[in-house]
This record gives C-alpha cells, sequence and structure tokens, in this order.
C-alpha cells in the first residue's frame, strides 16, 4: 500500500516520517490552511536522508500554473497536487514540464466522471468535501464506495489515494474495501502535531 502524510511542517515532522513506512511525504502550499509552510523552510528541513525514502508532494489549491512550477522546482518536489479547482489543461501543462501530477476529487456523484476528465493526471486523491473547504476536514466519506474508485483508476492506469478522515480508530473500517493507497494528515496528529504512536499504530493495522 502506498502510504502518504500530509501537512508535514518541521524537522520534528521528518524525523517521525524517517522511522515510518510513508512512501510520499505532502507539504500543504495553500496560505489559508492550518497545515501550509512556507515553500522557501522546506528545504531547511528536508534531508538527503529522507529524499531517498520518499516522494516529496507539493498541495496546491487554484495557484496559477507558473507558480506551482516556481514552488515545485525551489522544493524539489516530484509530484505536484492540484486539490482546487485547477482545470485538465493545467494538469496537462504540469505534466508536460516533467511533473508527476495527482488531481484531488471530491467523493460525490461526478466523481467517476471527473476521473475520465483528469485522464491525464498519474493518479486521483478522493477527499470529503465539506462547504467550501478544501480537504483537510479530517470527516470521512462512505468508504463503500472505494472499490468503484480503485476499479476506475486501475482501468486508467492510474493511482488512487483515499484520503478524509482516516485515522487509527477507524482504518480498520477502510482497509476491507481494498484501498492501494491512503493519504493522512490530522489523523496522526494530537493537538496539531504529528504523533509518533499514531503512526505506528495505523501502520501495525494496515501491515496486519
Amino acid at each position: 500500500m502506498l502510504i502518504k502524510y500530509c501537512g508535514i511542517r518541521s524537522k520534528q515532522d521528518i524525523a517521525l516520517i524517517e522511522k515510518s513506512a510513508a512512501t510520499h511525504i505532502g507539504f500543504i502550499f495553500y496560505p489559508k490552511s492550518k497545515r501550509y509552510v512556507k515553500p522557501e523552510r522546506v528545504n531547511e528541513f528536508v534531508t538527503d536522508e529522507i529524499k531517498k525514502q520518499v516522494s516529496l508532494v507539493g498541495v496546491f489549491v487554484n495557484t496559477p500554473v507558473d507558480q506551482m512550477l516556481e514552488i515545485a522546482s525551489v522544493t524539489n518536489l516530484e509530484v505536484i497536487q492540484c486539490h482546487g479547482q485547477e482545470t485538465a489543461a493545467e494538469v496537462r501543462e504540469l505534466k508536460q514540464r516533467g511533473y508527476e501530477v495527482w488531481k484531488a476529487l471530491p467523493h460525490n456523484k461526478e466523481t467517476l466522471q471527473q476521473m475520465h476528465v483528469y485522464e491525464e493526471a498519474d493518479g486521483y486523491v478522493i477527499d470529503s468535501k465539506v462547504k467550501e473547504q478544501f480537504g483537510g476536514t479530517g470527516v470521512a466519506f462512505d468508504w463503500s464506495f472505494v472499490p468503484q474508485y480503485e476499479s476506475a483508476a486501475r482501468t486508467l492506469g492510474k493511482k488512487c489515494f483515499i484520503a478524509g478522515g482516516i485515522n487509527a480508530f477507524n482504518i480498520e473500517n477502510l482497509l476491507p474495501y481494498k484501498p492501494g493507497a491512503i493519504d493522512i494528515s490530522g489523523g496522526i496528529e494530537t493537538n496539531g502535531t504529528k504523533d509518533y504512536t499514531k503512526i505506528i499504530e495505523i501502520e501495525r493495522k494496515i501491515i496486519l
């Protein structure tokens, strides 16, 4: 299973990730997010060791393509995650510049159709939609839809990350639906700080 831990903001967070089974880590470059990190700070705490262990993902919300590319270059991203209302043309442009691109899609009756609209993306992040928020809600959607999303992603040859409200207490309810990848942020935090105990508990249940 691919595991992305998102909202990484400090040297302390990186130290926890180095001991984890993460395959990807995410940095939130959306200023309105409580987990926002300034791009210039990322290089202060991202080590050469962690770059060998995980892929670096930048999360953007309705950021102009030129600005995404500039930040991706400065922070040595491998993946650009478009978590707003970016167009298929913008996804295509980012891919043409050599980046892996994921498109976040809210769970609703149009999600499967939207996967095809963004079929040039390399992967999808299926998340809960709560009012006007762009992810990070801590709210889970109806996971019985996960097999449909997984099937559609496999048909298109894409990754499919399940996000939104996953934590150590409910991940056992998600696993029977066989997600191929998960994306967790608040679920590994205590009082807004990444918590290694929660990381270990989640990974123990995944491995079992």
